[in-house]
């Protein structure tokens, strides 16, 4: 399969290198410095090169604040039948370009990412491959990332939706609740500290992921949950009923589940 990768970042970047070797691949990036991270395929100077270079597959791995609009701008340079994958966070708005676009498409979520994970250590992680995806495509997906031994699982589009109102609205919520209750001068000691690591990984993603993730409709039903267990725990330090306290503390304890060895993911 002719494979063309659109934004060298570094899921972009990690994605087309593991791609190398399943078929003619081809990369483009505004910055050409970074194209260099993929020496094995042919390094693209501008968008339109897609028309010589006809892929059957033209994977978007730009921000998603961008995505859609980088999909409309080479439509003319693609080849009939070209499958359209895109990465995105949040599946939504691509899939409402999907609907009124010619092309095929395709769609998977890694469930990890730089910030949060190493992306030379992804065994046993998540992805997710969107049920609906041309064929040819989910078949490629399927063995580059069972080559890597993740987990694929296939969803729908609305379950997709919904796992991120948990897998992100929830640490995004609890990291803003976090950083908006911190004091002007405080004390850190190590598990302060672990979490404003979090936080502060968590806020150096791109302001419209951030926003994708709050709006998601999943969300606030999300929020809501957090909101009136906040509620009850008040309830709970306002009577100092220690009893109470016990049977929440061991109640969350089952909910967690045994500690994990790996840092928490957002993406």
């Amino acid at each position: 399969m002719r494979i063309a990768v659109l934004g060298m970042g570094s899921m972009g970047s990690w994605l087309a290198s593991e791609m190398a070797g399943h078929g003619p691949l081809a990369v483009y990036d505004r910055d050409p410095n970074r194209t260099a991270a993929v020496p094995e395929a042919v390094r693209m100077e501008a968008p339109a090169e897609l028309a010589g270079f006809q892929p059957e597959l033209l994977v978007n791995a730009v921000g998603i604040g961008d995505t859609i609009d980088v999909f409309r701008s080479v439509e003319t340079f693609l080849p009939p039948g070209c499958i359209l994958a895109d990465m995105a966070t949040i599946k939504r708005p691509v899939f409402d370009y999907y609907e009124k676009c010619p092309f095929p498409h395709a769609s998977i979520h890694p469930l990890f990412g730089p910030r949060f994970a190493d992306l030379k250590r992804v065994s046993g992680r998540i992805v997710l491959l969107l049920r609906d995806s041309a064929e040819p495509a989910k078949m490629l997906f399927r063995t580059i990332f069972s080559n890597l031994r993740c987990r694929v699982l296939e969803c729908s589009l609305p379950e997709h939706e919904a796992v991120m109102g948990t897998s992100l609205a929830l640490p995004l919520a609890s990291s803003i609740a976090f950083a908006a209750a911190l004091s002007t001068d405080p004390l850190p000691g190590s598990s302060f500290t672990a979490l404003r690591e979090f936080a502060g990984r968590m806020f150096q993603e791109d302001d419209r992921l951030l926003a994708e993730i709050l709006f998601n409709p999943h969300s606030l039903r999300k929020l809501d949950d957090m909101t009136r267990s906040l509620e009850f725990l008040k309830h709970v330090i306002r009577a100092r009923d220690y009893e109470e306290a016990f049977h929440l503390l061991d109640r969350l304890r089952e909910k967690i589940g045994p500690a994990l060895d790996s840092p928490a993911e957002i993406r």
